[in-house]
């Protein structure tokens, strides 16, 4: 519930998602500036947007704040590698999009594809 409260403090414009100028002024705070150790609005907003959709929602934000496993370890445009069977070498791909609720990934080589966390375990 205290988590909830500090999320809707956050969230000046109660949208029920937190953007860069609300993550500016959440830094602008002095006591903030020393906690994050130098990281900008915009480096927090990269941590904590699991889908990349330029926004942190309440289950993008919890997790980042609880450390919650499950949490997508990958963003879109972020550089992997997938194991082809086909080829049978690795090929170097990008994510496309990222499901925040499961972590599974699209990526470039694989249109329409969902690669699953245990896919991604090779």
């Amino acid at each position: 519930a205290e988590l909830a409260k500090v999320f809707a403090d956050i969230d000046l414009d109660g949208s029920g998602t937190l953007d860069l100028p609300e993550i500016e002024a959440l830094l602008a705070r002095p006591q903030m500036t020393r906690l994050l150790e130098g990281r900008s609005a915009a480096d927090l907003l990269r941590e904590m947007d699991s889908n990349g959709d330029g926004k942190v929602d309440w289950a993008e934000f919890r997790r980042a704040m609880l450390g919650e496993e499950g949490a997508p370890q990958w963003a879109p445009g972020d550089v992997a590698r997938y194991f082809s069977a086909t080829h049978n070498t690795w090929i170097q791909c990008s994510v496309q999009s990222v499901d925040a609720q499961s972590g599974a990934i699209t990526i470039d080589i694989k249109p329409g594809c969902w690669v699953s966390p245990e896919e991604q375990r090779f």
